[in-house]
Formats: C-alpha cells, sequence, structure tokens
C-alpha cells in the first residue's frame, strides 16, 4: 500500500484555509502560557519581598520595646534615659520616624515622643501583649491624615519586684516606604503589560514558524488535488486515482526526511533476511530492501500503483503480489519470512489487531515486525480536530496506550520504538526531542516487534 502522506495532503487542505485561525490559537495559548508563568514568578518575588520587609520593620519594633522593658525594670527611677529613648528616633532620622508612648496602669501617659498625640492616639493601638510574651507581628494603621504606621504595643513591669506594670506603645511611620512601594507596583504593572506584549508577539512568531511545516504541505495539498479525490474514498480507489502523481506529490523536503529515516531503520535489520513488505506503493523503500535482503515479496492492494512499481524496479530477489493484505495467508512462504515490514499502512486499516495478528504469523518464531502507528495526541492530529475536516481516505489515529494494547493482544514483544513528525520547536532537533517525554507529540510511532 502507498505512502500515507498522501492521506496528510488531503487531511491539511483545511488547515491552509484557516491557518491565521490556528495560528491565533496558538499563540494565545503560548502567550497565555507564558504571561501566566511571569505572573506566578513575579507575584510570588513581590510577596516575599513585602513580607520580609514587613518582618524587619516588626523585628526593628520587638527590639524597641526590649530595650524600654529593660529601662522599665532596671532603671525605673532614670527618667532623663527614659525620655532619651522615646526622643533618639524621632530627632535623628527624618525618613524613620519611631514613636513610643509609655502609659500607667491607669492608662495615663507618662512620656511620649513629642506631636504622638496628634497622628496616634492611644486607644488606635492594638491590645498590649503578656509581660513576658514576645511582641510579634505589627499591626498596619492608617490615619485620616494619609500616615501610614506599624504598630506594636506591649506590657512591662517596673522594677525588679515588678508590683507595677507599664505599657509601651512604639511606631514606626512607613508613608514615605508605602508610598515609594506604591510608585514600585505601578511600574511592575506597565513591566507586565510590556512582557504582554513581548510575549504576545514573540508566541505569534513561534506559532507561525510552527505551523510553517503544516502550511507547506497543505499548500501542495491545494495545487495539486483533484476533483476525483472528494468525499472519503476506498482506500484501494483512492490510492489507484493518484498513482501517476505520487511521488510528484511527495517532493517536499519533509517527505524525503521520512523516507530516509524509515531507510536507515530498515536497511540493515533486513540484510540477508526473507522479508514481506507491506504497502510497498512505488517502491519508496522496496529499492533499499532489495539491495540488503535475500528475497523480498512485495505485496500491494492498488494495482496501478503496482504497476508502478513494477516498471521502475526490476531485481531477481524481488516479487510482487496485487493483494489485500488481509489475504496474506495464501502468499508463497507465509510463516518463514525473517521481517515483514509495513510504513503507513496500518492507519488505514479497520481492524488493527487483526492485521498485526497476521503479520506476527507471517514470520517464523524470533522474527521481526517493523511498522508504524499514528498518534491520537500528535499536533498534526489536533489540527485535524479543531477544523473538524474527515479524512478523505479511511484513517484512525490511536493513543500511546492502545497501541501497546493492540501490540499485547497480538502477543508479540516490543523490541524498540521510535519516534517521527513533532511540531517545529526551534533548536529543539528531532533527534533531541525522540529522546525526552515530548516524544508524545510524534505524529508516528514506529515499532520493532519481535515474534515470541
Amino acid at each position: 500500500m502507498p505512502s500515507n502522506d498522501l492521506a496528510i495532503r488531503a487531511a491539511l487542505r483545511g488547515v491552509a484555509t484557516h491557518s491565521r485561525s490556528l495560528a491565533a490559537r496558538l499563540t494565545v495559548w503560548y502567550a497565555g502560557s507564558a504571561l501566566a508563568l511571569v505572573l506566578i514568578t513575579t507575584g510570588f518575588m513581590y510577596w516575599f519581598l513585602i513580607t520580609d520587609l514587613d518582618a524587619a520593620d516588626d523585628h526593628f519594633l520587638a527590639d524597641k520595646v526590649h530595650i524600654l522593658r529593660n529601662l522599665l525594670r532596671d532603671r525605673p527611677e532614670n527618667a532623663a534615659m527614659l525620655k532619651y529613648e522615646t526622643e533618639r528616633e524621632w530627632a535623628v532620622s527624618r525618613y524613620m520616624q519611631v514613636s513610643v508612648r509609655i502609659l500607667d496602669e491607669a492608662g495615663r501617659t507618662e512620656v511620649e515622643t513629642p506631636g504622638m498625640d496628634r497622628s496616634l492616639a492611644p486607644q488606635v493601638f492594638p491590645s498590649a501583649v503578656a509581660v513576658d510574651a514576645e511582641p510579634g507581628r505589627g499591626t498596619e494603621i492608617r490615619t485620616p491624615e494619609g500616615k501610614s504606621f506599624r504598630t506594636l504595643a506591649a506590657r512591662a513591669s517596673v522594677g525588679s519586684a515588678g508590683r507595677e506594670g507599664r505599657v509601651i506603645q512604639v511606631a514606626l511611620d512607613r508613608t514615605s516606604v508605602l508610598q515609594h512601594r506604591s510608585r514600585c507596583l505601578r511600574i511592575l504593572w506597565l513591566g507586565m503589560g510590556v512582557a504582554l506584549g513581548v510575549c504576545a508577539l514573540v508566541s505569534h512568531m513561534i506559532a507561525r514558524r510552527g505551523i510553517g511545516p503544516i502550511e507547506e504541505i497543505a499548500g501542495t495539498a491545494r495545487r495539486d488535488s483533484t476533483p476525483a479525490l472528494a468525499g472519503g474514498a476506498a482506500v484501494k480507489d483512492y490510492y489507484d486515482t493518484l498513482a501517476e502523481d505520487y511521488d510528484r506529490l511527495r517532493s517536499l523536503k519533509k517527505y524525503h526526511e521520512m523516507n530516509q529515516f524509515e531507510i536507515s531503520l530498515v536497511k540493515e535489520r533486513v540484510r540477508g533476511q526473507r522479508v514481506l513488505e507491506l504497502g510497498p506503493g512505488t517502491g519508496r523503500l522496496t529499492s533499499a530492501l532489495v539491495e540488503s535482503a535475500e528475497r523480498v515479496m512485495a505485496l500491494e492492494l492498488s494495482d496501478v500503483m503496482i504497476r508502478e512499481l513494477a516498471s521502475r524496479i526490476s531485481a531477481p530477489n524481488l516479487q510482487l503480489v496485487n493483494r489485500n493484505l488481509f489475504e496474506m495467508k495464501d502468499i508463497q512462504g507465509y510463516g518463514e519470512y525473517d521481517c515483514v515490514v509495513a510504513f503507513r499502512v496500518l492507519p488505514h486499516v479497520q481492524d488493527i489487531g487483526r492485521a498485526l495478528s497476521l503479520m506476527r504469523d507471517s514470520v517464523h518464531v524470533g522474527g521481526r515486525l517493523l511498522f508504524d502507528l499514528w498518534n491520537s495526541h500528535s499536533v498534526l492530529r489536533l489540527a485535524r480536530k479543531l477544523f473538524g475536516k474527515p479524512e478523505d481516505v479511511f484513517t484512525q489515529y490511536v493513543s500511546h496506550l492502545e497501541m501497546r494494547r493492540l501490540i499485547r493482544m497480538s502477543n508479540l514483544r516490543i523490541v524498540n520504538m521510535h519516534y517521527w513528525g513533532f511540531p517545529h520547536l526551534g533548536p529543539l532537533s528531532a533527534e533531541f526531542l525522540r529522546h525526552t517525554p515530548l516524544r508524545v507529540l510524534a505524529y508516528c510511532v514506529i515499532f520493532e516487534c519481535a515474534r515470541e
């Protein structure tokens, strides 16, 4: 059976028409994901910075409380020292002013920083913590004048006997700090806006580059499509119609790379072996097989395709049979082959499990099977789902789990797996992607299995 690339060609005619829409959707996804990552990272860093600054201010106020507690306990008679501590930071710093007030047990002010009563009345402070308790976290207070203060309140004992008590109220003026923080936040939001624009631009470039190969294939499909292909033809009729133009439609660079990849997988593996090839088409792989294998039996469904193949390749070790793969039991040497090769064949078969069983029985115990299945989670399959265009020829895609289930039910052992057809991800080569978890996005999975 010929290469499935013609089915891909037909599948992507609609993609060409809607490429802008596809690029827009991919741009939204890429830009949204990148912006979300930037927002989460920046938000976390901003939260961490603000929390750390608040904690630093709380530690500063707590140290002030400890100093005043020690003075009241150890030197309660030294009023001058107490007055100095209440006014020191207020007098020496313009940008970081600390206000201190000490209340007696009746709630009367004994000493306070000058001017503190005009902004912070005793009643606006939080409840004072116990004498032996740590001050803990401060409380933010905004005054009617628009000023912001970080405040703490704590109880203290007077003298070593501790018969009397006092309440210490401390406040840190953070008005200028919070104003600066607001300016930084506005700049940050401006940066987020710029980041959104950059993400959208870069994402659009990536999306356009990513769908470039799809547009290239779709462009060829648009130029070369004929009315005879419309409307879901049977597999045999489909390839009979395209046989003469098949190689011309496969002239794109991507097709050539895919052919070379398949030849590199197969050529050395079949050296000196008896090989059964299913769906040879016009002989893209057959020519390499006859060079390496001892004998090649090529089973092709399309009689037009097999005539094209016979006109191109003539070798004493090649035998051509025009037959459906479900009739392979009748071919010469069935059950004695060393290897069976079927590339781009099984996706056009309704009963893949039955086809695998027939392929398994065509080789002897220990013989190998090389075949591909198409991934239902690939980018190309996603493109078809987005536009809802039906296949021109029967084609089925299966998930990775279903692939393994089909192979397991056919009593085959997976020896190796290869991946082909990745989305274009710039500097990330296909060879690199085949060895990463991103291989689940591959369009085609090639299996090398052994008969147990």
